[in-house]
């Protein structure tokens, strides 16, 4: 009997809350938040086509036109019966909006005049067309429903093109970490060399690591893959973490071996690697390689949380 009384109660409340998701203030609010963000992406059309060009024509930002349909894809899949009765929260509305306002501010002043590089100009545009978006959702929408797709709100931030001088930091960063890398690699194989900063010399090769060896658009890829797989297949935060935080030292350690790999090849079986396919075009046969220890990695992680739960 009383198992019978709960599900009573709870086939009484399903209604109400699906109803209030669908009462008539929800359905207007959601049309004005609709017809808001219309206007806005028409406002911004012209900077939104030019961060699309952009995106075409530079490797290390060409993620960006992914970032939609990513976004799209987990909206679609967060669940109805989590999103809440739109409540408007004016206060996070009103510093979204400040920082839209002042990003855009900064983009008419900066950017239009060419005093920034393109790149920097469409950050300060991007930045400036997401506030304003986020402003209009928290003053139509609010918390209540934005926290149940929190993540899928969070991943438009890679819409944000990343300014030149971070790309440029960790460009150098990735470099110099590889070359060290480089370093422990070829005395485990025993290949004799001599080590001047980044250049490399060995019998019969001298290799620099050039900042074009970074493998920086590769690793932004993979940490935004880390991501989006820890969203979707783990449940603990601190698993997620390490998903994403692993990405950096497995970037190091893949440029390292394609490195070694490449100048070890070069040394002891054809001089002509060196200028072959493998060190000019082998970037996505090395990327793949390293997705192998991110999923294994990601399948210790899902089957701890298994284990967890039947606890």
């Amino acid at each position: 009997m009383k198992s019978n009384k709960t599900e009573n109660l709870v086939l009484e409340e399903l209604p109400s809350s699906s109803a209030a998701a669908a009462s008539p203030e929800a359905r207007a609010r959601l049309r004005r938040f609709t017809i808001r963000a219309i206007m806005l992406t028409a406002l911004f059309a012209v900077p939104l086509w030019q961060l699309a060009r952009h995106a075409w024509k530079t490797e290390v930002q060409s993620h960006i036109l992914l970032i939609p349909f990513v976004c799209w894809y987990l909206f679609k899949i967060a669940k109805e019966k989590e999103m809440g009765t739109p409540r408007p929260s004016p206060i996070s509305g009103c510093i979204a909006a400040v920082v839209g306002l002042a990003a855009l501010a900064a983009y008419w002043h900066w950017g239009i005049n060419g005093n920034l590089p393109r790149n920097d100009a469409l950050s300060l545009a991007m930045t400036g067309f997401l506030g304003l978006q986020l402003a209009n959702a928290f003053f139509t929408l609010g918390w209540p429903v934005l926290r149940s797709r929190l993540f899928a709100v969070c991943f438009l931030v890679f819409l944000i093109p990343l300014p030149l001088a971070f790309t440029e930091f960790l460009s150098i960063m990735l470099q110099r970490a590889s070359a060290d890398a480089a370093e422990y690699m070829l005395s485990l194989v025993q290949m004799p060399f001599l080590r001047n900063d980044l250049v490399f010399q060995m019998p019969g090769l001298s290799i620099k690591v050039a900042e074009e060896c970074s493998g920086v658009r590769s690793t932004l890829v993979l940490f935004i893959t880390s991501l989006l797989a820890g969203h979707l297949f783990l449940r603990t935060g601190w698993k997620k973490a390490l998903l994403a935080l692993v990405i950096f030292p497995l970037g190091i350690l893949r440029n390292g071996f394609r490195i070694t790999a490449i100048s070890w090849l070069t040394v002891n079986v054809d001089a002509g690697i060196i200028d072959g396919p493998l060190h000019h075009h082998g970037g996505p046969f090395f990327f793949g390689l390293s997705l192998i220890p991110l999923f294994a990695l990601l399948w210790l992680l899902r089957r701890s949380d298994f284990k967890a739960n039947r606890r």
